[in-house]
């Protein structure tokens, strides 16, 4: 699954620089602004696992990019670190109280026995 963000967002850097962070802050705060009234559940990010490893790490979602283990882990900073600014934003601007969280990609794994031999 992809990352969309704007060009001009990720030819500045896009996740690499913490900017981005606070842009994607702003950028809920501004939709919890506009439909705050009538939503109350939020997600800020769905399955960032994925996202981080297709997207950075593998490159085979956009923007598309490999990179070192330094950036790939400032990355995933960056992009926890929008949650939590998000979650915040997305708190302030409400008007009902908020639920609001982040989407895990979880994997199972259950040992092999004669039910589940590729397990």
């Amino acid at each position: 699954m992809p990352l969309d963000i704007p060009l001009a967002i990720e030819q500045g850097g896009g996740w690499r620089k913490k900017a981005t962070s606070r842009a994607f802050a702003d950028y809920a705060a501004a939709v919890v602004k506009r439909l705050g009234d009538r939503v109350t559940d939020w997600i800020t990010f769905n399955e960032i696992k994925h996202m981080w490893e297709g997207c950075f790490r593998g490159g085979w979602n956009a923007p598309g990019l490999e990179l070192g283990e330094k950036v790939n882990n400032q990355v995933l900073h960056n992009v926890h670190l929008a949650h939590g600014l998000a979650v915040q934003a997305i708190r302030a601007n409400a008007a009902k109280r908020p639920d609001v969280g982040l989407v895990h990609a979880l994997w199972i794994r259950m040992p092999a026995d004669a039910k589940n031999p590729r397990m």
